[in-house]
């Protein structure tokens, strides 16, 4: 399966010279302006961003940090900015002017990477129910079809099938899967449930596996096959 690209990029003849280059490299590449960016990437679930933060707010940094860590996937951030340093897990950063091949370089480095630390951590197969989870493909598998994952997806997925049969809080499930104890806005766990649900589910709005726990967070429960 060809890897996914948002790019982020303001200057329409470079986004576009990048998007044609990228796709002959076997990418599929999507591209999205600064404001569009968070929802974007929301949406798409792309395997790696990359954004040019020429064209972000001084205060990008925190933001794509916290994108990162949110949706599970490394980011690219091409600057001539000398105030920003030390951008942390998942966040790197490409000195501009930068050449494609370089850039190809950089991407391919940092999606191995990525690749590496998730193969390592969630590298045990899983199955339950008709669900199979599939890690060397970070897909779910279920009645021999095949639904591919985000990162974060799967992570999510791996948590739930691994705490199978018990409530899991709201609050563990942003801490253990989204690395925050922030509960001001818990929408990106409603919407990763939700995502989930649409792929392992045979009716979401009656799910048989993941079920809410109401005033509390949810269960991840194995239906017995007929």
């Amino acid at each position: 399966m060809s890897r996914h690209i948002l790019l982020v990029e303001d200057e329409g003849s470079v986004a576009g010279l990048w998007r044609r280059d990228l796709g002959r490299k076997g990418y599929r590449v999507s591209v999205a302006r600064w404001e569009e960016a968070p929802d974007a990437a929301r949406k798409l679930q792309p395997d790696i961003a990359i954004i040019d933060v020429s064209v972000a707010p001084q205060s990008c940094l925190p933001r794509c940090q916290r994108l990162c860590r949110e949706l599970g996937m490394p980011m690219l951030l091409l600057t001539d900015r000398p105030d920003l340093a030390g951008a942390g897990k998942g966040v790197e950063f490409v000195r501009r002017p930068v050449r494609f091949d370089s850039l190809l370089m950089r991407l391919e480095e940092a999606l191995a990477r990525f690749s590496a630390r998730t193969s390592e951590a969630e590298g045990q197969l899983f199955q339950m129910g008709e669900l199979t989870l599939d890690p060397t493909h970070q897909a779910v598998v279920k009645r021999g079809l095949t639904h591919l994952l985000s990162p974060k997806l799967f992570h999510l997925l791996r948590y739930f099938m691994t705490h199978a049969g018990q409530v899991l809080s709201r609050e563990q499930l942003m801490r253990e899967v989204w690395d925050t104890d922030y509960m001001g806005d818990t929408r990106t766990l409603y919407v990763h449930v939700r995502w989930l649900r649409e792929r392992i589910e045979d009716s979401p709005q009656a799910p048989a596996y993941l079920r809410t726990v109401r005033g509390v967070g949810y269960r991840f429960d194995a239906p017995e096959r007929d």
